[in-house]
């Protein structure tokens, strides 16, 4: 099953059902921020969890102050991926849950077979999963020719890559993540297995 507006709970879903198998993927938030902007998505969970203080009390308080008018779509997206990728990689850890790098598992579909044996499945189930679902949009990095990943960079304006830099900063996942759609999953790898705890 997939769930991309339950991230707040993932880890209390992992701690009291440890016997159902988590695998928490991330991908790029700028990525995330073209792909929501694409599609028109307007992100109203942010106002949610904007409205909610013991969140920000309880997870956010090594962030410091957000800004307070995050009037565009761009800058609301790019704060609920921030704020939801950290409560997942604080509540996470230690649960056994699995991380899944989006853009690692693109490059090396092989990597992808850690993820499988979590998941009980078997690890054949990876021939051809380099073959984009229905559902994938053409500009996706999947369907673009190889050598052109990310596809996103390309068609998005010099400005909202640094407005997402500069939000990326606020919340401490600039290290992670570059303005040329690079991931240092290493970096992200360590703050996962430490759930964060040195930077948030």
């Amino acid at each position: 099953m997939k769930e991309i507006r339950n991230l707040l709970w993932a880890g209390w879903l992992s701690r009291n059902f440890p016997q159902v198998p988590i695998v928490y993927l991330i991908r790029h938030p700028l990525a995330v921020a073209a792909s929501a902007r694409a599609l028109d998505w307007t992100p109203e969970h942010f106002d949610r969890m904007a409205r909610q203080p013991e969140l920000f009390t309880d997870h956010l308080s090594k962030v410091g102050t957000v800004p307070d008018q995050l009037t565009s779509k761009w800058h609301r997206t790019l704060a609920a991926w921030c704020i939801e990728n950290i409560v997942a990689i604080r509540t996470l850890a230690g649960t056994g849950a699995q991380l899944l790098i989006y853009e690692e598992a693109l490059a090396q579909p092989s990597s992808v077979s850690s993820t499988l044996g979590h998941l009980r499945v078997p690890a054949d189930r990876l021939e051809g999963i380099r073959a984009p679902s229905v559902t994938t949009r053409p500009d996706s990095p999947i369907r673009v020719a190889s050598g052109s990943f990310p596809s996103w960079t390309a068609s998005t304006d010099v400005a909202l890559v640094e407005e997402g830099m500069d939000m990326l900063r606020i919340f401490g996942f600039d290290d992670f993540f570059s303005p040329d759609g690079a991931v240092d999953c290493a970096a992200l790898r360590s703050a996962w297995d430490e759930g964060g705890e040195s930077r948030w």
